[in-house]
């Protein structure tokens, strides 16, 4: 009899140990995105959709973008399994987003005539489909599906020359301290030739009077030159 009660004890203990072993449920995880990656309790599991059978506990779901992308969406929570033989689900509503670049890049990211970015950048889908990408007056019109390929937008773009403002230009400053070195110079000798004319009206030394001349002149060279400059200044203002 003893024998025989030990045989049921451990058949009761053995069937509840098998029907434990068997508790299991079905947990079923969703994302909206099918490139979604999928952690329970931090163990990776599978991308978009997977379907699981559990046993009964506390368990953390996470669905994230990326490992490695620093600004990817990461969105987390928690299912109790406490029945064995249920299903339970959990679905994610997680962004869509695409890598948006251009040719040349800094291109404003235009959607219904509103500014949301500029290239490069991430933009959701599930707000933006049809874009446009605008650099400078050149409009690129981007549908979804070409979104959804990752490539590189051209933009038929050439940047325009801008010709820098003749006042700000190495070449105005070189006029300027020119023409002042010419005027101060023309008037240097033209004050030396009245000296030496002064001196002359009471020499009536001849040598005097060439030196007259000849300070004359270099005075004539320089205003010549001053002219000159101030001529060129005036027309490129005048032109400019």
């Amino acid at each position: 009899m003893k024998k025989c009660y030990k045989y049921i004890v451990m058949f009761i203990v053995l069937g509840t140990n098998v029907f434990a072993q068997n508790c299991k449920a079905t947990l079923n995880i969703t994302a909206n995105n099918s490139s979604a990656l999928i952690f329970i309790n931090d163990n990776y599991l599978g991308k978009g959709s997977i379907s699981i059978e559990v046993e009964k506990g506390r368990y953390t779901v996470a669905v994230r973008e990326s490992l490695v992308k620093w600004n990817g969406y990461e969105k987390f929570d928690t299912v109790n399994v406490d029945r064995c033989d249920k299903q339970y689900s959990l679905k994610f509503d997680v962004a869509e987003k695409v890598f948006v670049d251009s040719s040349p890049q800094n291109a404003a990211i235009v959607e219904n005539d509103s500014i949301v970015g500029y290239t490069p950048n991430f933009i959701n889908l599930k707000q933006f489909q049809d874009i446009q990408l605008k650099k400078g007056s050149s409009i690129t019109d981007i549908r979804y599906n070409s979104l959804l390929e990752n490539k590189t937008q051209h933009i038929d773009y050439k940047p325009k020359i801008v010709t820098p403002d003749f006042t700000e230009t190495p070449w105005f400053k070189v006029l300027v301290g020119s023409a002042v070195v010419f005027g101060v110079t023309a008037a240097y000798f033209k004050l030396q030739a009245d000296k030496k004319y002064d001196s002359y009206l009471f020499s009536k030394d001849r040598s005097t009077l060439d030196e007259v001349d000849r300070l004359d002149v270099y005075s004539g060279v320089a205003l010549g030159l001053l002219q000159v400059n101030v001529g060129y200044l005036i027309y490129r203002f005048l032109t400019d």
